[in-house]
């Protein structure tokens, strides 16, 4: 029996050498930094924002409209998301069933979804991503099932082929071969991160620790282990003083130019879609109703219409449809037939509301100006798209560029067709 220990220890000694050797030369020796762990969702975020925005919103299409493509890309996506974003194990994409994601519980800064001892923490935005997954692009891909697979019916991601995941790791290295990129693993995203919170403090370094003990621990804990590794993998991507010279430069400013050093010492890493409404910049313009870069001019033949003053990047604010808001039956109760500048939508409990913006001003703003009422109707040349947001238990609807902006005007998709309204859709010049 000893000599029997003695080459079984032997050769687990021999393979760990391996092993260890195949990864050394594999990572070629470099240091996994977070942000690293991240760029493949950085390279593939502009596409997979593209599909969401195909499933939802005015004009929406369903799932069985996609490419298989398409598909493979909403998954990856999201998978990379679970195990490099959130520092996941892949069990945890291979065990989540359909009664872990239906079960999830509702917390102020989003959802936590139980999968055995884990829990997985997502944003509101990012619950979006997955309900849109859930609803549109699952259904499809388990018509591709053609062996009656009753397994993966109950297991929330399967594969184009209409069954379960068998391993995670390998979705995560095609999307990064996609992109031509080097293969980051959910091992290397743990370790980063962990090496990346040993300068911080100990209740913030024991959550991030959390996340890889498979975050045993309240519901309230992984979303300040959230917070942390967005913390974390923002840290490296500080721009230099000679980068925003070069970035001022292009803007062909003449005044009020800041210093670069000035800049530098109040830059924060850039907050996702997702985060934008924790932004202090946002709460301020929501509350004060005072955008940025805005201005209203006649468009010749048409009504009035919102230009921009100073280009707008993908995913960032462009302004409120701000007004009095009313239940769906309630409105009607009151102005009955009178439609002009109201939004429609439904609320996070999937309730009929609107919006009125009868009036140039609001109550709450009496002296400010609403742009939102303003910016007319184009399907095809749509540069941004209404979001619906809760803050401090109110509705917004901000107005988020889908593309950069460099057109001259504003439009956004109403979500109404000439073909609407019993055919009376086709005398509206405005659509």
């Amino acid at each position: 029996m000893d000599a029997l220990y003695g080459i079984q220890s032997g050769m687990s000694k021999k393979v760990s050498m391996k092993v260890t050797a195949k990864k050394s030369e594999f990572g070629c020796g470099k240091e996994v930094l977070p942000k690293d762990c991240l760029v493949v969702l950085e390279a593939a975020f502009k596409y997979f924002q593209a599909m969401i925005c195909k499933m939802q919103g005015p004009g929406a299409i369903t799932g069985d409209c996609l490419t298989k493509n398409e598909w493979l890309l909403v998954l990856y996506y999201l998978e990379a998301v679970i195990m490099l974003k959130l520092v996941q194990r892949p069990g945890v994409v291979t065990h989540m069933t359909v009664e872990d994601w239906e079960g999830r519980s509702r917390i102020e800064n989003g959802v936590c979804v139980a999968v055995k001892e884990h829990k997985v923490p997502l944003s509101h935005e990012q619950e979006l991503w997955f309900d849109l997954y859930f609803n549109e692009v699952r259904p499809v891909m388990l018509q591709e099932n053609r062996t009656g697979d009753d397994v993966a019916a109950d297991s929330f991601f399967v594969s184009s082929s209409g069954r379960s995941i068998y391993d995670p790791s390998n979705d995560l290295k095609r999307l990064h071969d996609k992109y031509s990129l080097p293969s980051v693993t959910c091992g290397d995203a743990q370790r980063a991160f962990e090496a990346a919170a040993q300068n911080l403090s100990e209740v913030k370094r024991n959550v991030v620790v959390a996340e890889r003990n498979y975050m045993r621990r309240t519901s309230s804990d992984p979303f300040l282990a959230l917070s942390v590794l967005d913390q974390l993998a923002g840290e490296k991507n500080q721009p230099s003083e000679s980068k925003i010279n070069r970035w001022m430069d292009k803007q062909g400013w003449t005044s009020n130019v800041p210093q670069a050093a000035v800049v530098l010492k109040q830059w924060k890493p850039v907050a996702r879609l997702h985060l934008v409404i924790v932004s202090s910049f946002v709460h301020k313009m929501i509350l004060s109703q005072r955008w940025k870069g805005l201005t209203v001019r006649p468009v010749p033949d048409k009504s009035n219409g919102v230009f921009y003053k100073r280009p707008f990047q993908i995913g960032e604010v462009v302004c409120e449809y701000h007004g009095q808001l009313f239940s769906h039956g309630n409105y009607f109760d009151k102005w009955h037939q009178s439609w002009p500048f109201v939004f429609f939508y439904k609320n996070k409990q999937h309730e009929a509301m609107c919006i009125d913006t009868h009036e140039e001003s609001c109550q709450c703003h009496p002296m400010k100006f609403n742009y939102g009422p303003l910016i007319r109707h184009s399907s095809k040349r749509a540069n941004f798209r209404p979001r619906l947001y809760v803050l401090n238990d109110r509705d917004i609807i901000l107005f988020i560029a889908t593309k950069d902006i460099m057109s001259d005007e504003l439009f956004y998709d109403y979500g109404s067709k000439r073909r609407y309204f019993a055919g009376k859709g086709l005398e509206l010049d405005w659509m």
